[in-house]
C-alpha cells in the first residue's frame, strides 16, 4: 500500500487531459527530440515513484524534482503530473491530514502555480498550455472548493501558495474562477475571513486584498454579497487598525471604491453601515509631517512657509484624501432615498 492508500492515475474521476495532450508537438517544444525526451522521461519517474511512495519523504522528493523541473518545463511537467497532483491535492484536503503534510500541499499548490501560470516570457505554446490548465483545474468546482478550505490551514506558506494559484487563475480566466468562486459554499465569506482572521500573517493579508481588489473590479455579484457580508465593516476595521494612510488601508480603500462603483445597492448598503462616519477623517486634507520618512542625507530644505507645508506631507496622505473623495463622490451621485 503506497503512501496514497493505492490510488492511480489511471482511476481518477476527474476528467483531465492525459500526457499524450499535445501543444505543438514533442519536437516544437524543446530545441530537439533528445531534449524533450529526456524531461518527458524524468517527469515519468517522478510521477511513478510518487505514486508509489511509501512516506512523507518520499513524496517530498518526488514532488520536489517535479517542481525544479517546472521552472524551465511547465508543458512537459503539466502533461505528465498535472492528473496525479490535483488527485493527491484533493485527496490530501478532504482526508484533513495533520500538519506534517503541510510542506506537501505547499508543493502541490506550487506544482499547480508553475503549469498554469503565463509569464512576460512565455512562449505561445506554453501560454496554450498554461491556459488548457487552468480550464481543467476550473473544470470540477470542488478543485477550487478544497484550494479555498486549504485557506483555513494554519500554515502560512499554506495560504499564500492558495491564494497566489487565485490570482493566477483569475489572470488566465477572469469570468470562470469568479463563477466557480461563486459557486462553493460561502466561497467569498472563506476569502474574507482570511482578511480578518485573527492573527493573520501581514503578507497573507496584503495577497488577499490584491486578490480581493481583482474580484471585486466588474463582478456585480460579488460586490453585492461582499456588501451584504459585512464586507464594509472588514475592511474599514483594517483601516483604522493600520492608519488611514498606510499601504494596507489604501488597498482595503481601494476594494471598498471597487465595490460602490457602478452598483446603487452598494452604495445604498454603504450608506447604511458605521463605516460611512469615517468619511470626514478620510476626506480631511491632507497633514504635513503624517507618514513622512525624513532622509538625513537629503537636502530638503524648503524656500517658505508653504513649500515646507508641501514638502512635508507623504503621498499617502495625498491618496487617503483623494480616495476619501472618491468615494464620497460615488455615494453623493446615488439616490440613497
Amino acid at each position: 500500500m503506497s503512501f496514497w492508500g493505492g490510488t492511480s492515475e489511471n482511476t481518477s474521476s476527474n476528467n483531465y487531459t492525459s500526457s499524450s495532450s499535445s501543444f505543438g508537438g514533442s519536437k516544437n517544444r524543446i530545441g530537439g527530440v533528445g531534449g524533450k525526451n529526456k524531461v518527458v522521461t524524468q517527469v515519468g519517474i517522478l510521477v511513478e515513484r510518487l505514486r508509489n511512495s511509501h512516506s512523507l519523504e518520499e513524496v517530498q522528493e518526488s514532488l520536489d524534482g517535479l517542481l525544479d523541473l517546472s521552472a524551465t518545463n511547465p508543458i512537459e511537467v503539466g502533461e505528465g503530473s498535472f492528473r496525479i497532483v490535483v488527485d493527491q491535492l484533493n485527496s490530501l484536503v478532504e482526508n484533513s491530514l495533520s500538519e506534517s503534510t503541510g510542506q506537501i500541499i505547499q508543493s502541490l499548490l506550487d506544482i499547480l502555480y508553475a503549469v498554469c501560470r503565463i509569464a512576460k516570457n512565455s512562449t505561445v505554446e506554453q501560454k496554450e498550455a498554461a491556459l488548457h490548465r487552468s480550464d481543467a483545474l476550473l473544470k470540477n468546482v470542488d478543485n477550487i472548493n478544497n484550494v479555498l478550505n486549504l485557506l483555513e490551514r494554519a500554515e502560512m506558506w499554506v495560504k499564500l501558495g492558495g491564494i497566489q494559484l487565485l490570482n493566477t487563475l483569475h489572470e488566465n480566466r477572469k469570468d470562470k474562477l469568479e463563477d466557480t468562486i461563486l459557486g462553493c459554499s460561502a466561497g467569498m465569506m472563506r476569502l474574507m475571513d482570511v482578511l480578518t482572521s485573527e492573527n493573520v500573517h501581514e503578507k497573507v493579508r496584503n495577497d488577499m486584498l490584491l486578490l480581493l481588489d481583482r474580484l471585486t473590479r466588474e463582478n456585480d455579484r460579488i460586490k453585492e454579497f461582499v456588501a451584504f457580508q459585512e464586507g464594509f465593516e472588514r475592511l474599514f476595521q483594517i483601516v483604522k487598525r493600520e492608519k488611514s494612510n498606510s499601504i494596507v488601508a489604501l488597498d482595503c480603500l481601494t476594494v471598498v471604491k471597487n465595490i460602490l462603483n457602478g452598483s446603487e445597492l452598494t452604495k445604498k448598503l454603504f450608506a447604511q453601515t458605521p463605516c460611512v462616519r469615517e468619511l470626514e477623517h478620510l476626506c480631511s486634507p491632507p497633514k504635513p509631517g503624517v507618514g513622512i520618512a525624513t532622509d538625513p542625507d537629503a537636502n530638503n530644505t524648503p524656500n517658505n512657509d508653504s513649500d515646507r507645508n508641501v514638502t512635508n506631507i507623504s503621498v499617502n496622505e495625498f491618496r487617503r484624501c483623494e480616495m476619501g473623495l472618491e468615494i464620497l463622490s460615488q455615494l453623493l451621485r446615488c439616490d440613497i432615498g
